[in-house]
């Protein structure tokens, strides 16, 4: 069993959405306790070293769900949103978070979990993003337009 935790804005996505979307993040959180890193769909991808450590998750037709693995137990749910183009693409925010440009790399999808079945464990970049996250939302707060 692992344990499945949101950060601060995995938490507000998943309350800001409609009630049939918010029971596939409930479904795919539950798959997430049960397997781990097997139950993602694939590692992301780019010139940046820390998309390599965040996995996606498919939900409902453009919806994901953006995981990371702070310790071999633990399932982060970092992000939650729409693949779509423009600035509040569920990648988009994450890169904004990371302060990545778009990758411009071919992207292959390589399994979550690595070759051991373990996944791309780091505590450091999940502590990061949380970081980040709040950051943001602070400058939103004080009259930002930051999204």
């Amino acid at each position: 069993m692992f344990d499945v935790w949101y950060t601060p804005i995995g938490a507000e996505d998943r309350r800001e959405l409609r009630a049939d979307i918010r029971a596939q993040v409930d479904l795919a959180k539950s798959e997430l306790e049960r397997r781990g890193c097997a139950a993602a769909d694939y590692r992301l991808a780019g010139e940046d070293d820390d998309l390599g450590r965040i996995c996606s998750k498919h939900l409902l037709r453009d919806w994901r769900m953006l995981v990371a693995f702070p310790e071999p137990d633990e399932v982060c749910i970092l992000v939650i949103g729409r693949h779509r183009r423009g600035p509040r693409s569920v990648y988009r925010r994450l890169y904004l978070l990371l302060e990545i440009g778009d990758p411009t790399d071919e992207r292959d999808k390589p399994p979550c979990c690595g070759k051991d079945d373990e996944p791309p464990l780091d505590r450091e970049l999940v502590d990061r993003l949380i970081g980040a996250a709040k950051r943001q939302r602070r400058r939103r707060s004080a009259g930002g337009t930051e999204s």
